[in-house]
């Protein structure tokens, strides 16, 4: 008999948290009887300074920063799926995980304004998530 959809869920979920880089993973234990886990990324411990102060800047901030090179698209990306790393250990956000494509978009990106290029549009760099209900 086929599996049922919780049991490929749980399946899903395993392969998903499995994929998360080792250096993002947080004990979900400590965590587990609260009820408001917006601020665990921040005082978790895994992110540094730079990097919270990265995911909290407008998409305005983030553009004119990484377009005057200020950041990097590649640091970018690395503070933004960090706190998204840490956000799915706590609530299960995520239906998939695209880090190392990414990872080679925001390197092509830099590139492009390494060697003068101009950007590729307002977003240039600044890292997308979608949500599919």
């Amino acid at each position: 008999m086929p599996a049922g959809w919780p049991t490929i869920a749980e399946a899903a979920q395993t392969e998903l948290l499995q994929r998360l880089p080792g250096k993002w993973r947080i004990d979900p234990k400590p965590y587990a009887g609260l009820t408001d886990v917006t601020r665990v990324p921040v005082t978790c411990g895994i992110l540094t300074a730079r990097q919270i102060a990265i995911t909290e800047l407008t998409v305005t901030e983030l553009s004119g920063h990484i377009r005057t090179r200020a950041l990097r698209a590649v640091e970018v990306l690395e503070a933004f799926a960090a706190r998204a790393a840490i956000a799915h250990q706590l609530v299960f956000c995520l239906t998939d995980w695209f880090y190392e494509e990414g990872l080679r978009r925001a390197k092509e990106l830099d590139d492009i304004l390494d060697n003068g290029g101009q950007p590729l549009g307002p977003l240039h760099g600044v890292p997308v998530a979608l949500k599919a209900t």
